[in-house]
């Protein structure tokens, strides 16, 4: 186990002062901008060290950065986005996650399903449909998200320091 207490950024990346407040086994993060307030975020202390590391390096690899408010890993691997979801349920941010599959219009009802037992939850947002094959995937390519710029900024933070923690 990894106590993650010790692993929480002080400041955004952007330059506001963020404030971690220890609830029992939780730690509660927020912090305020001039335009704006960004929700608390509510993580678990102690995490599996292994699942962190694969979790932190698995978004350092394959996350998406176009967006600051959004946690985003999109991949076409079933090893990879379930390894991605643990570490987001270890962390109980399960609750916040959101799927968007990306299909062929023709399999999109299979490859949904496909995902939904692979990854055992079913909260799909609009998808991303196709005409004809993407890139010869399989499985179609799964995108999990969660919205929320302090989990963006946790993610930043720990993959800069990944030399560290290994």
């Amino acid at each position: 186990m990894i106590d993650l207490q010790n692993l929480m950024p002080t400041m955004t990346s952007r330059g506001d002062q963020i404030v971690q407040e220890l609830e029992g086994d939780c730690i509660t993060l927020h912090y305020s901008r001039l335009r704006g307030k960004p929700r608390p975020l509510k993580i678990r202390r102690w995490v599996d060290k292994d699942l962190f590391l694969i979790g932190v390096t698995i978004w350092a690899c394959e996350g998406t950065r176009r967006r600051p408010y959004e946690l985003e890993v999109s991949n076409s691997s079933d090893v990879i986005a379930k390894l991605f979801v643990q570490l987001l349920e270890e962390l109980g941010l399960a609750e916040n996650i959101k799927l968007r599959l990306h299909a062929p219009s023709i399999h999109y009802e299979r490859l949904q399903e496909h995902w939904k037992k692979t990854l055992r939850m079913g909260n799909f947002t609009k998808p991303i449909i196709t005409q004809g094959h993407v890139r010869n995937v399989e499985n179609g390519i799964i995108h999990i998200k969660v919205y929320s710029a302090l989990a963006r900024e946790l993610f930043r933070y720990w993959a800069e320091r990944l030399p560290q923690l290994l």
